[in-house]
């Protein structure tokens, strides 16, 4: 591996291979994100406005995150204006795309969570791409690799600068970042494209902290190139940022699964498990030493593998409860009734001396026919000449029709919403009275 690869030099500034790959995959995420939500039924160029709002938003965290947290490698504040000097910061990258995400829903008050989820799957293909590409960059490298039966490992290469054959963690990292890829895209598929019951709003968000949050925190363990806390110089920043990431996640799950069913002894045992192997996680981490470095990355990878994939299960057991749920209820409410109400409930409509069904809106002395007939076919409580014959000249309907009081009396309020006073039955004939 060659540190800092160079595609084109100019002389006074130098174009590199890494900033050529991390431009063409931003690009294509920026597209990736427009396109998800266009599938969410949001306007493209929406999306590509907050895109350009997010990007500036994401360099400037990112350098300020680097900056803050690195700041004991410059001189002062003016290298780390200097945009050449030194890197950027992911996960202030994260923060400053979120901020803008949440400010801009905020504003035009749509869901924040549904623009999340299809803010995930882009970063997760940048994060896979930055990692890959880091093989031209000389970042991402981890312990030195004296074995030499290892050096023919795809993830074992030899660094020009350190002059070794160094653990390229890079390798994990970006096959870590393709598989989350992966899982989220399925499940952006899967609520917003196929519409699965059960899958809520924010849900590919949850299993991007919960799967990032959790493989990172191992793998920023064996990087050696990683910033550090100000005040506990043996502790990443990254791995407290992952760690915190992925068990707020765990605990959301829990808690939205004991919400949907009284926890049950297989829940409670898996919680419990749970427990111990993060214990364990953290046992490793602090214990680790050269000489069984390889068992506690296994014991702590093993731990955080057994976290994750019991939350995902729990995650889709909540998805199938709430699917169930909302398949019930469905089933449990009456069947809504039909817009034209049997002939047997049917109440009779004034008619016009010309024999017309008239709308109570307009009188004998309207003049006009046709338009009372249409209006007559349209009105739910008004019907055409087809169902007349059964009642009398007056309007009445003949005895055993089978009217019942509750349709009566919605025809009443009907009637004294429309302004019709209380003598319209006595004397509809002869037109509307003065008050009306």
């Amino acid at each position: 591996m060659n540190d800092n690869l160079i595609c084109l030099d100019f002389g006074t500034f130098s174009i590199y291979w890494y900033g050529i790959f991390l431009s063409a995959a931003v690009l294509t995420a920026t597209l990736m994100f427009c396109g998800l939500r266009k599938l969410q039924k949001e306007s493209f160029s929406q999306a590509l406005n907050v895109s350009l709002f997010a990007l500036p938003a994401a360099l400037l965290f990112g350098r300020l995150f680097y900056c803050w947290f690195g700041k004991s490698s410059f001189s002062g504040w003016s290298d780390c204006v200097s945009l050449t000097n030194g890197g950027y910061g992911l996960y202030g990258a994260l923060a400053g795309m979120a901020a803008v995400i949440l400010i801009f829903c905020r504003i035009r008050r749509q869901s924040a969570l549904s623009m999340l989820d299809a803010f995930v799957p882009p970063v997760a293909f940048v994060i896979a791409a930055g990692r890959f590409a880091s093989i031209s960059s000389g970042d991402d490298i981890g312990f030195d690799v004296a074995a030499s039966a290892s050096h023919r490992l795809p993830f074992i290469i030899w660094s020009a600068s350190e002059q070794s054959w160094i653990l390229w963690v890079g390798f994990f990292e970006g096959l870590a970042a393709v598989c989350i890829f992966l899982f989220t895209f399925a499940l952006f598929l899967m609520k917003y494209g196929f519409r699965v019951k059960g899958i809520g709003q924010g849900s590919c968000m949850l299993l991007f902290m919960l799967t990032y949050g959790l493989s990172q925190a191992m793998l920023e363990s064996m990087r050696n190139d990683s910033l550090f806390m100000v005040t506990l110089g043996f502790v990443r920043i990254s791995q407290i940022i992952s760690i915190v990431m992925g068990v707020t996640a765990v605990v959301i799950v829990a808690v939205k699964s004991i919400r949907l069913q009284k926890p049950d002894r297989t829940r409670i045992i898996l919680w419990l498990m749970c427990i111990v192997a993060l214990g364990i996680a953290v046992y490793c981490e602090f214990e680790m030493n050269t000489a069984v470095m390889v068992l506690h990355y296994s014991m702590m990878g093993l731990s955080l593998a057994f976290i994750m994939g019991a939350t995902i299960y729990l995650f889709f057991r909540n998805v199938s409860l709430c699917a169930d749920s909302v398949t019930g209820a469905a089933s449990a409410l009456p069947s809504p009734p039909s817009r034209r109400q049997p002939a047997a409930h049917r109440r009779p409509a004034p008619r016009s001396s010309a024999g017309f069904a008239m709308s109570p809106r307009f009188s004998d002395n309207a003049a006009m026919p046709d338009r009372g007939n249409e209006r007559s076919r349209r009105d739910p409580y008004l019907f055409d000449s087809g169902w007349q014959d059964d009642f009398d000249d007056d309007g009445n309907a003949p005895s055993g029709s089978g009217f019942d009081d509750a349709f009566d009396n919605d025809w009443d309020n009907r009637k004294n919403q429309n302004g019709f006073d209380n003598d319209w039955d006595s004397d509809w004939g002869s037109g509307f009275d003065d008050d009306f």
